[in-house]
Formats: C-alpha cells, structure tokens, sequence
C-alpha cells in the first residue's frame, strides 16, 4: 500500500511539472544522474546500469554508513534481492552466514566468493579461530556451517566506498570456478583531487540482548515439579528417604528467585568508533591516509571483548598525458578478541531457585547441603583469547599503448597471522569430576598472491561500440597451522605455560592451494539499444587430481534498451525499458585441498617399536569441479527520469556432478571416498526490486526502496538414492534441508501424552517406517524495505528486513529436558495439559524417565512436524538520523563540514515465533544485541 501511494504521488508531482526535458537526442547525458547512469562494478570491468547485461546491485556508502554494526556484512542485510545475511548470535566478532541465491551443493561449500580491490579476501566459510568458543563451533557442514569469528573483522567498514554483489552467469562466469555461488566486490576508499582534507569521527554506543522470553519463576518451578510427580504417581513425600534424586524441591530454598537472564546475559555491552582520514592531490597525484579504533564489549559476565585497530595508505599517480596510472594501497589491521569458552546463555534452564553461585567467602559456590550443582560463572573463567594481525598490499598500474588498447596489471599480497589460547583453570571445573585444567594454543598463517594482467581493447565504429578483454590469473595461498594441547598443571599459575603440563599433544597442518586461468570478454553495443556481452574462463585448481585439473567456464548475456527505440525515445513517461537475459557455466572448487591424494595417519599402536601409521583416506584423482548452469531473464522499467524504478528478474541454477562423500563396502577399511555424482539441485526463483522517489524538492525529499525474493531449491536428480547413504536425508523434488519424521497429532485427551501418526499401522509408533515429510526450513520469501527522509540539513532513515520461513521450535534445543524434570522452562509450559482440558499442544508434566510422557517428548515429539514453527518476522535493521551543519555556519568555523547523527540497530522485531530470536532460532545462543550509538563526523 506505501509502494502504491507513493508511484501515485510521484505521477501527481511530475504532472504538475512543465515539460522542460524535451527530447533526449541519442548518446547525450541528462542533466540529472539518474539511477541507471550510475556506475557498477563488474570485477574486471565497469558499467552502467543501464548497459548492463547481468545482474549486479550496488551497495553504496551512505546503505553502509547507515549500519552501526563493525562487521560491514551487516550492511547487506535486506538490500540486495537473493542475498540472505544472518548473524550467527550477539557474541562480539561473531560471524555471519551469506547465501545468494539458494545452496547449490550437497556437501560442499555454497558461500559467495569475496574480493577486495581485486584482490580474493576469503572464500566461502572461513573464520579467523580454529578454537571454538562463546562465538560458535568451528566445526559445521554444507546444511549447518561453522560460526566463529569472521575475517571480515579485518575490514574496516568506514573505508568501504561500494559493495558490489555479481549474481548471474554473466556476471559471475568470468571468475570461473571461483564464482559458482556469487561474487561480492569490495571497494575501499582512495584519494581525492584538491586541497588537503581531514576526516574526524567518534562514535559512542551500547547494547542489550533484545529478547527476554519469560522462564517460570520458582514458584511456578516448585509447582511444576510437584505436579510431574504426582502425574507419575510418586508424590514428592515418597521421595523424602531420598531427597537427593529432586535436590532443587527437596534440599534448595523453595522461596529463593534468581532471574538467570538478568545474571548471565543482562549486562551492557559499550561501542566505541574512533576514525581518522587525511585526503588530498593533485591532477597527478592523489594520496589517503587512514587510521581507526574500535572496540566492543559483551553483555556476557567476564571481561569480554572485541578490539580492532586499522592503518590505511593509498597513493594514485597519473601521468599529465593520462596515458600511464599507478594505484598503491597498503592496509594493516590487528583484531585482538576475548570471549568466554562457552556462550553463558546455555545455563538459563538453571533451576531458578539455583543456589548462591559465591561462598560467603567469595568463592565459586558448587554444593548446597552436600548436593551439587552446575555454577554458570565458572565457564566465565575459561576464557578464550585470539590475536589476528593482516597486511593487505594492492598494486594496480595501466598504459595506454595506444588510443585504443590499454595494458593492465594487478597484483595483491596480503598476510594474516593468528594466535590463540584457549584457558580453562580448574577452578572453572566441577570438584567432583576431578578434570584438571588446560590450555590449548593455536597458531596459523594465511598468505596469498596473486598476478592478473590484462589487455583492454575499445573502439568505436559508428553506431557500433566494441569492447574486448584478454587476461590472466595467477594465484597461490598457502595456509600453514599448528596446534597444542596441555593437560595436568600441578597449579593454575602455570596455566600461560605449556611447557609445564604434564600431558602436552602437538599437531599441524600445512596447505598449498595453486590456480591458474586465463580469461577474455567481447561486448557490442549497438546504438545503446543492442548489447552483447560474452565471457569465458579456463580454470586450472591444484584441488583436483591430473586430468581434472583444468575446465572451462563461458556466459553469454544480451540486453534491449526499448527505451533507446524510436517509438519510446520521446515519452515523458518512461525514461528506461530494457529485457535483458542471460545463460552461463560456472564451477564450485570450495573443497578441501589434498582431497585426491592418499592419505595417512599417525597412531598409537606402535610397529618395530616406532609409531606407527594408518591410511585414513584412498587415493581418488578422478573427480572434478561441480558445475553450476545459470540462466537468467529480467525488465527493467524506469519511469519520470527513474523517480520509478522497477526491476523483475527471474533465475535458475542447475548445479550437477556433484562431489559427494560415496559410501564403501566395510571390507575396503575405509567408510567414504569423494567422487562425482549425477545428482542436480536446482535453485530459481523470482527476484522484485522497486525504487520510488515520491518527492524531490530542493529541500525535502523522500526515497523508497523495496525488494523481496521468491526463492525454492531442490533436488531434482540423484540416481540410486535410494540405496545410497543419503536415502534417510534427501529426497528427489524436495529442499536440501528437507526435514523427515513423525506426523504429530496433538495431546491425547485422556491421558495427556503427545499423540502421532502410526503410519505403517504396526500399533506403535518408532522407526523411519513411520516417517513422512514435515517440511524445510527455506525461506520461501525474503527482502527488506528502506525509507530515506531529508528535510534541509535533516536526514532520517530506516531499514526494515522481512522473512516468510518456518523455522526449529525452542523445545528442539538438547539441553531442554522433558517439562517436569530438574530444569527450568519457557512459560508457554504453563498451558500443558491437565486432567479435563482440550485444545492444549503441550502434554502433561512429568518427572521420571522411561514414562510414557518422557518417550513421547525426548524421542518423538523432537523428531516430528511439531518442532517446525512459524519462524517469519519483520525486523527494524537500523535506523539513521542525522543533521549536517548548514553551510555558512561551517565556512564561519572554517570546516569542511560537521554532522551529528543517532544510529539503532536491531531495534524491534515483529514475530509470533515462541523462543527467543525468529532468525537464529536457538534458545539458548545469545541473540543479535540491540545497539544505539550516537556520533560526529568533522572534516576540515
């Protein structure tokens, strides 16, 4: 309805305009930038909008500005059409996962490829910690990956001028195997022509865990338990002879109330942005220089904390002729972060008549009258701590041999190095479990190269405009790790030294990953109406065996400016009509390295009196990249100079040759080999973007942006399926993660146990006979509306995102113990079922195991079409005010310019999701914070 009011207020507003724009003659510039004038980056190449053959969305400054958030994935959220974000919790320097346009493999990465100023940052998954800790598990798969610690913490926000984000075959086909799941281009700042100019900015902020979903309080606890067993028929005096069996209604304080929520996970987290920029040059030179301090702490109990320095230069050189030009940049950053071992958000199902968790001492507090309990503060004592430094080198130079051919070379050498120490004292172990301390030290090394030269042909004949690129890739990374692990310290003050642990394990691990291709593009534009744009790649990946080593990757796309024709050149009405459509290959190397060779493993069974060695993978030189076929057609619609902008896309991606782990006969020693399968996912869908500028005045002006994205992906082939290891996991026309198991039917009236289909009639409910599909958890439509408001010197904005989903009910968490046992729960077990009541989804409580109730709820209910809830939410991303002094007043204190500004983030969420946060779905992980920070910006 806002999207209809606002195209009828722009038609209104440009009917009341007088006709001055006349006639636009072909190849003249309007006087106004236009949406489709602006320029794009297409990797190897620019563009504009209206040029472009593929589909490629800008992010621009003032979207990433406009985010509070360190992490600048964060200002992707709801922007981009098919780009899904989510941030993996609130830990600070958490990761995010990014999914465009669907998962494409069944075992293998599906994350976009990364690339700043040409240079490749990261692909797919990777985190800077291989110790996991409060911010995730390093250990993940294609369906549930790895959270950690992003890399993209290296990235400094503020300095990013663009983000480019390349979807379909055209766009992408030209970084070949690299560029099967998308490619998002980063752009950083450089330097500006003119006099020398100072950059200041300071922003100050906090946060808080957003969600307080209500657990019982110890009265309601109290009766919860007396009523499990009585349900059970053991009433609690029964169990008077042994009160250790129910400690927490037997021995603890029945009175006593602690709100765990408030404990563990209600602290403030605090902000702290510090920027600093010096810009200036001349026609020939033009130089930066950088420099920033952040730093965020946690809500979490502990020193927690995630602290980030950058320095940045950049020197550009062009020659009086322009015929030579010389781009320089070196950036340097350093991530020091320190988190709890364990996110304390687990312990919440705590009883909440918990004992004091300190001795009247001052000590960690385990037991109450003999019986003993699990203290949350002690795993703040384990604390894991990571130290991340990055050199990031960019050389780019360009020569004009002649008019018409230009020379280019690129080349980037960046560098990280990690260490980390993971602690864990013994003070932070329960006394009974008698488990020493520990420390665990990691340290790596990344380093990467690479070499891209190219040649540039343009010419212009008549009404034909001829565009040609030829070039080459070389690129080597190496990776390097080294881990140890000691036990049994004699005391906890030589924990900071392995060298005195009585137990010390030592591994490593070393990589060589090696690319090479060479690459071309040839585009025709006729007339700006015709255009056509074909690439092509050949890719040599040092992943795969001899023989597979090498493949080619090749796109075509066209594009019709019906805008550009006769017929249309002269409306006042539609300023863009343009078809566009486009069909490509391109590959998926996101595997291992090493993964074709033999490989062994040192064991503890020793031979001729040595250690001894054992195979552990088969030699396997036979498989290759997975293929990913991409087809795309979109219109592109722009009315009264693009104050209407509408854009309809539909795609579909058909990846095959799968590379899937193939399931051995036992007799062979080994359980699985890597190989290709015949298998096909398929992802398309539908992807809507509009922009509307209702009003455009010199003083007041207001913009809308909308987007949403109609996606589905399944599974459309896999011969023998049915005999193959992933019969119980897939399933052919349905998602990757379709979800199986049994068909719920509510609580049974009587006896007030959750009751399931029977489906195979056998009389009782168990086995995969009584599966049946339940459903998935894609979103089956997901996008984000901006609403930009400027009056004067006042700018106010918003983001809205929005998911239509269903997602993981909150009693699918492990921890969560059957409703009526030791453990706290959500209110919503306040409406379980009692002896008379209908209409309730929740059973009766009960206590013991091996009841009716406890196999219904622990082995069936969390196996069924009841753990899959509506999951959809509409959440307010950020919001941005801010005022910009006016111009007299700044030239009167001799700045360049000043603005203040109020930033939210996360602000408020619109969900009837049940347990805690609709877009990470787990009860027990700490929740995206909600964050306010207020902050200047001076030049001078």
């Amino acid at each position: 309805s806002l999207l209809a009011v606002a195209t009828i207020m722009c038609l209104y507003a440009h009917a009341q305009r007088p006709d001055t724009s006349g006639t636009v003659p072909p190849g003249e510039i309007r006087d106004t930038l236009t949406i489709q004038e602006v320029e794009i980056n297409a990797g190897y190449y620019t563009t504009t909008r209206k040029m472009s053959t593929g589909s490629i969305v800008r992010i621009s400054e003032k979207e990433i500005a406009n985010t509070a958030a360190f992490n600048p994935l964060a200002s992707l959220t709801g922007r981009v059409p098919g780009l899904a974000v989510t941030q993996s919790n609130g830990i600070a320097g958490s990761s995010y996962q990014v999914q465009l346009r669907g998962r494409n493999s069944i075992t293998q990465g599906s994350e976009p490829l990364y690339i700043v100023n040409g240079v490749p940052f990261v692909t797919g998954g990777e985190l800077l910690n291989t110790i996991s800790s409060a911010a995730g598990s390093v250990i993940g798969s294609a369906a549930k990956p790895a959270t950690g610690l992003s890399p993209f913490n290296l990235i400094n926000a503020e300095d990013i001028v663009s983000i480019d984000v390349l979807k379909d075959a055209d766009a992408t086909a030209i970084y070949g195997s690299r560029g099967a799941n998308g490619v998002i281009l980063i752009t950083t700042r450089s330097g500006v022509q003119g006099k020398t100019q100072v950059d200041v900015g300071l922003k100050r902020g906090v946060g808080r865990a957003p969600f307080r979903f209500r657990m019982l309080n110890t009265q309601e606890y109290v009766a919860m338990r007396k009523e499990a067993f009585r349900n059970d028929d053991v009433e609690p005096a029964g169990i008077a002879g042994n009160p250790g069996y129910a400690p927490d209604i037997m021995v603890w304080d029945t009175t006593r109330y602690t709100d765990l929520q408030d404990l563990l996970t209600g602290g403030t987290a605090h902000f702290t942005n510090l920027q600093l920029g010096i810009s200036g040059g001349s026609p020939q030179w033009r130089y930066r220089l950088g420099g920033a301090h952040k730093r965020e702490s946690g809500v979490l109990p502990g020193d927690q904390h995630n602290d980030l320095s950058f320095i940045s230069a950049q020197l550009s050189y062009s020659s009086g002729d322009n015929r030579f030009g010389l781009d320089f940049s070196s950036k340097w950053s350093l991530n020091t972060n320190n988190v709890s071992a364990t996110d304390l958000t687990s312990f919440l199902l705590l009883p909440p008549n918990v004992p004091s968790l300190y001795t009247a001492d001052g000590e960690l507090n385990w037991y109450e009258d003999g019986y003993g309990f699990e203290n949350p503060l002690a795993y703040s004592l384990r604390t894991n701590r990571s130290r991340t430094s990055a050199n990031f080198l960019q050389l780019s130079t360009r020569y004009s041999i002649w008019k018409t051919l230009l020379f280019k070379l690129n080349v980037g050498y960046n560098i990280n190095a990690v260490e980390e120490k993971a602690i864990s004292p013994k003070a932070s172990n329960h006394p009974d479990r008698n488990i020493a301390s520990s420390l665990q030290l990691a340290n790596g090394s990344f380093r990467n190269l690479i070499a891209e030269p190219q040649l540039a042909f343009h010419r212009v004949l008549g009404p034909f405009s001829i565009d040609v690129m030829a070039g080459g890739t070389w690129q080597r990374t190496e990776r390097l790790g080294q881990q140890m692990l000691g036990m049994g310290f004699a005391n906890d003050l030589l924990l900071e030294s392995i060298g005195a642990a009585g137990d010390v394990r030592v591994s490593n691990s070393q990589s060589d990953y090696r690319y090479q291709a060479v690459f071309g593009r040839a585009a025709v534009n006729y007339g700006d109406k015709y255009v056509v744009n074909i690439t092509g790649r050949r890719d040599g990946s040092s992943r795969f065996g001899p023989g597979e080593q090498f493949a080619n990757f090749s796109a075509i796309g066209a594009a019709w400016i019906i805008s550009e024709e006769p017929f249309l050149r002269s409306s006042r009405i539609v300023s863009l009509a343009k078809v566009r459509a486009s069909y490509g290959t391109t590959g998926n190397d996101q595997i291992s390295d090493y993964q074709f060779l033999d490989a062994w493993q040192s064991t503890t069974y020793p031979y001729l009196q040595q250690v001894g060695i054992k195979p552990v993978r088969l030699y396997n030189p036979d498989y290759a990249w997975e293929v990913n076929r991409k087809f795309e057609s979109a219109i592109e619609l722009g009315l009264l100079r693009d104050r209407i902008f509408l854009s309809i896309g539909y795609f579909r991606n058909r990846s095959d040759n799968q590379l899937i782990n193939y399931r051995l006969p036992t007799a062979t020693g080994f359980q699985s080999i890597l190989r290709n399968f015949g298998a096909v996912v398929e992802n398309r869908g539908v992807e809507v973007a509009l922009h509307a500028q209702p009003v455009a005045g010199r003083r007041f002006q207001w913009d809308i942006a909308f987007n949403a994205t109609f996606q589905r992906n399944r599974l459309l082939e896999f011969p023998g399926l049915e005999t193959s290891s992933y019969a119980n996991t897939l399933i052919v026309g349905e998602p990757l993660n379709i979800r199986q198991g049994y068909a719920w039917l509510g609580v049974d009236a009587v006896s007030g146990v959750h009751m399931f289909d029977d489906r195979d009639g056998s009389g009782s409910v168990s086995g995969r006979a009584d599966y049946r599909i339940i459903g998935h958890t894609n979103p089956r439509v997901f996008g984000g509306m901006t609403n930009t408001v400027s009056f004067a010197n006042l700018r106010f904005s918003f983001l809205l995102d929005f998911r239509q989903q269903r997602g993981a009910a909150y009693y699918t968490e492990p921890s969560l113990s059957v409703p009526g046992m030791e453990g706290n729960q959500t209110s919503f077990v306040l409406g379980r079922w009692r002896p008379g009541a209908t209409g309730t989804g929740i059973q009766r409580f009960s206590a013991i195991n091996g009841s009716d109730a406890y196999r219904a709820f622990n082995t069936l209910l969390r196996n069924s079409s009841a753990t899959l809830v509506d999951a959809s939410f509409i959440r307010c991303r950020n919001v941005n005010l801010s005022y910009s002094l006016p111009t007299q007043l700044v030239k009167r204190a001799s700045l360049g310019g000043l603005s203040v500004f109020l930033q939210a983030d996360n602000l408020f969420t619109i969900s009837g999701y049940q347990g805690g946060d609709p877009e990470t779905q787990q009860l027990l992980v700490l929740p995206p914070l909600r964050t306010v920070h207020l902050g200047i910006n001076i030049t001078i």
